[in-house]
């Protein structure tokens, strides 16, 4: 069966566009006080759980200049896909992550669906 083709556009991450994933934070001057545009970080919630993506429900986000994301709990995500040769990528995780989270899922192979990101 060949696979179906889905093409994305990359959406710029902003605090707004992605809300609904998490929380998308920007370089602070130094002293300011902490405040909701600060990394909003809950480590409390246990062992994360893997909930299968849907086709549909595949967004691709473009992140540009100084910033980070924090990913709600629950967020499915793969990447982050780097365009340039060298990139800063910083992966703040829980301690057991390496061992107790290494499902994935084959879009290909269980969709028959491959992703086409159009800039």
């Amino acid at each position: 069966m060949e696979a179906s083709v889905v093409k994305l556009k990359p959406i710029e991450a902003t605090p707004e566009t992605f809300k609904d994933y998490g929380q998308v934070v920007q370089a602070s001057a130094d002293g300011d006080d902490f405040g909701p545009h600060d990394a909003q970080l809950d480590l409390s919630q246990g062992t994360p759980r893997f909930v299968p993506p849907t086709v549909d429900s595949v967004r691709v986000f473009k992140i540009t200049g100084p910033k980070f994301l924090i990913l709600n709990s629950g967020t499915w995500h793969a990447g982050p896909l780097f365009k340039p040769d060298t990139m800063d990528f910083y992966n703040l995780e829980l301690s057991n992550t390496n061992v107790v989270d290494h499902t994935s899922h084959d879009f290909e192979k269980e969709n028959a669906t491959v992703f086409l990101i159009n800039e």
